[in-house]
């Protein structure tokens, strides 16, 4: 099978991470070919360890809007030495950029599948928003099929866009590889702080809520003065943060040590894991800490968090209910210090992949457990479900 990948950058989030946990089990098959188009800012050295088991391919530009032309020069020179079975992305301009390709005929491929990184409606107003709808209705139409990470960012996304009904849109959990997050998880820290912790991982940004969490932190731990509170991460936010911790008087006990390639033996470490966040598609960093056996406490900032073990939900953006979380947790910690690491099987990239191709119609069969839901259009007719206008 020959497929292809585009991201916006090399640089790994949580979309970014989902579609490299999927490049490493399409290559790990024999006989499969995968390229990697990167649309902007060259080669960090983030995807080095794929070696030559994928073509990566990077384009040098300081944007993504400055590196299409040559994203697209590159893929419609691939796509005519051999079309490609599958073309996968993540991130809405660059999904509608593949549907573009597709719809002018620069992308040759069987299937173009693309998945939905988060709830647009909810996340962006005004010109932002008003771009990324534009996206949606004018290049989503070449698309075949359309991932949605939860029930309500596939039920947010047709809201928004109800053109979007002739297309298929299907619910897949995000997949998360526990054997590699542990294997990682033992690995040598030597920044580990010392004493007792909570962490929490995430770009400093305010939809990460961190200014939320130091808030209930001071209120939940205020009798607890030797716990500290470790957020890892790097961004705009830093000095805000760094002077609210001074404000209200934590700041001896708040560490963020910035960008950490590793952070999962640091999080072992932790006597349990926060994540604070405002709203996101799904918080992958909550699979992430139950798989190196911390429990967990989050915001009910997506769905399908009811269903996970080990995991204490609150409201979020309150910060009453996230500290009285806090306290709680804390409490049920130091009672019971050990916690077993969660069974994931059923989110493993095999499966993620698995499903994938199956709504793809590439495969048979395929992982029945992982999907939660295969939504279609219902009674449209046919002549509809060619496009979106």
């Amino acid at each position: 099978m020959n497929a292809l990948i585009v991201l916006p950058t090399d640089a790994l989030g949580g979309a970014e991470n989902v579609l490299k946990m999927l490049a490493v089990q399409f290559c790990s098959q024999p006989g499969n070919t995968l390229h990697l188009v990167f649309m902007s800012r060259g080669d960090h050295g983030n995807w080095a360890d794929f070696g030559r088991s994928a073509r990566l391919h990077f384009i040098a530009a300081r944007r993504e809007i400055t590196g299409a032309a040559s994203a697209a020069l590159l893929i419609a020179r691939l796509s005519r030495l051999r079309a490609f079975d599958i073309a996968i992305a993540s991130h809405t301009h660059c999904n509608g950029f593949l549907g573009f390709l597709r719809r002018i005929g620069l992308l040759r491929t069987r299937v173009l599948v693309v998945r939905e990184s988060t709830l647009i409606s909810q996340r962006f107003v005004g010109i932002k928003r008003a771009l990324l709808s534009l996206i949606y209705r004018c290049w989503y139409g070449s698309i075949d099929v359309i991932v949605c990470q939860t029930p309500r960012m596939r039920e947010e996304l047709l809201s928004f866009i109800p053109p979007l009904r002739a297309k298929r849109v299907v619910v897949l959990p995000n997949p998360v590889d526990a054997e590699a997050v542990r294997g990682r998880a033992a690995e040598p820290e030597t920044s580990t702080p010392t004493g007792k912790y909570v962490v929490a991982v995430g770009r400093l940004v305010p939809v990460k809520g961190f200014d939320i969490l130091l808030r209930a932190f001071a209120t939940a731990m205020k009798e607890h003065p030797d716990v500290s509170l470790v957020i890892v991460g790097e961004g705009a936010q830093r000095g805000a943060l760094v002077d609210l911790a001074r404000t209200l008087d934590i700041s001896d006990r708040v560490i963020l040590p910035g960008h950490c390639k590793n952070p999962f033996p640091l999080a072992k470490g932790a006597i349990f894991g926060v994540v604070s966040s405002r709203i996101e598609g799904f918080p992958n960093v909550v699979l992430e800490m139950l798989a190196v056996g911390l429990p967990v406490i989050s915001t009910r900032c997506a769905d399908g968090l009811d269903d996970l073990p080990n995991v204490t939900l609150c409201r979020a953006d309150d910060v009453g209910s996230l500290a009285t979380a806090l306290a709680q947790q804390y409490t049920q910690c130091t009672r019971a210090r050990t916690h077993a690491p969660v069974s994931l099987e059923e989110r493993s990239p095999r499966r993620f992949l698995e499903s994938l191709t199956t709504f793809a119609g590439l495969a048979e069969g395929g992982s029945a457990a992982l999907v939660t839901a295969d939504y279609e259009a219902e009674s449209e007719p046919q002549a509809q479900r060619s496009g979106l206008s």
